[in-house]
């Protein structure tokens, strides 16, 4: 099984992945970084209509944002519905963030081709 351990996420230090299978040139971890994870932290996520967990995801292409997305139900599906809330029955209905913006992507006609999430 491949694991991945970032050490250091301080900006402008090298993030150091150790892995038995992968072994890859630090990342620097830019402020750019840090803003749109900031924003997608407190700004995306809260939009989730989830009660226990909010998250959100940003696509990125040259420090310009692509489009959003966060965990929720489907586009039209009615969240008024208490059921579809509970544990397990809401693993059945909710959406991940990053699927999600992928197909923000995909309904607005944009290419993730190159871009960063």
């Amino acid at each position: 099984m491949e694991t991945e351990i970032i050490k250091d996420t301080l900006v402008g230090k090298e993030a150091k992945r150790e892995s038995q299978f992968i072994y890859a040139a630090p990342y620097v971890i830019s402020k750019w970084d840090v803003r749109f994870m900031e924003f997608t932290d407190l700004t995306v996520a809260q939009w989730s209509k989830d009660r226990s967990s909010r998250v959100g995801a940003v696509i990125v292409k040259d420090r310009e944002i692509v489009t959003t997305g966060f965990n929720g139900l489907p586009r039209g599906c009615n969240d008024d519905n208490e059921a579809r809330h509970e544990r397990p029955e809401k693993y059945s209905w909710f959406i991940h963030a990053e699927p999600n913006a992928i197909i923000n992507a995909a309904r607005q006609g944009k290419s993730t081709l190159g871009c960063d999430m």
